[in-house]
C-alpha cells in the first residue's frame, strides 16, 4: 500500500510499518508496476521510486500548464501519462521517454483497466465517461468509445471516478449542491 501524507509518499510494509520514500509537493495519485516501481505525478512532473526505497527520479519534468498524471500499462515496463486538458495521452518507456501518442483527449482523469480498456471524459458530454478499448500491446485503440456512465459529478470539468480491474465507482453530479 502506498499513499501520499505529509509531503511524502508513504508506504505500508508487509510488517505494518510505514516508511517515507520521497518528499513530495502537489501530488496527482501514483501507479505501482508489477515490478515493484512507484510511479508518481507531483508539481514538478512525474517520477518513480523502487517500492522497496531508492533514488526518486523525475522521467517526466513539467513543462508549465497542468499537472501530470500517469498510469502503468500491465506490463510495468511503460506507462500512459496526461499532459493536460484537450492533449493526447502519451505513452513512455521507463526513462520518460516518449514512445507514441495517442488520439485520445483525457484532460488530467484517466484510467487504465488491466483487461484493456482506457476510461477517459467523453469528448462530447462533459458529464459522461467513455470506455474504449485498447491493444495493451500495440496501444492500438480498437473500436468505438462506449458510454460507461452519465451524469457524473465534475469539479472544473474533472470527472469523479475509480476503477479497478474489478469495479468501477463514481459520484453522480446529482450529488452537486445548489
Amino acid at each position: 500500500l502506498s499513499y501520499f501524507v505529509a509531503g511524502y509518499l508513504t508506504v505500508l510494509d508487509q510488517n505494518g510499518e510505514a516508511r517515507r520514500l520521497c518528499p513530495v509537493a502537489g501530488a496527482t495519485g501514483g501507479s505501482w508496476s508489477v515490478k515493484g516501481v512507484i510511479l508518481f505525478g507531483h508539481n514538478d512532473g512525474i517520477s518513480m521510486v523502487p517500492a522497496d526505497g531508492g533514488t526518486c527520479t523525475l522521467i517526466v519534468p513539467r513543462a508549465g500548464g497542468p499537472l501530470l498524471k500517469a498510469v502503468f500499462l500491465p506490463d510495468g515496463e511503460r506507462f500512459l501519462y496526461s499532459r493536460g486538458r484537450d492533449q493526447d495521452l502519451v505513452a513512455a518507456g521507463l526513462d520518460g521517454v516518449e514512445l507514441m501518442t495517442l488520439p485520445v483527449r483525457a484532460i488530467t482523469e484517466f484510467a487504465l483497466v488491466p483487461s484493456g480498456y482506457l476510461i477517459v471524459p467523453s469528448r462530447t458530454d462533459n458529464r459522461a465517461l467513455d470506455a474504449q478499448r485498447i491493444n495493451l500491446k500495440t496501444l492500438a485503440l480498437e473500436g468505438p468509445p462506449v458510454r460507461l456512465a452519465s451524469d457524473v459529478r465534475g469539479q472544473s470539468g474533472v470527472p469523479t471516478f475509480a476503477v479497478s480491474a474489478s469495479a468501477f465507482a463514481f459520484l453522480p453530479s446529482s450529488n452537486d449542491l445548489p
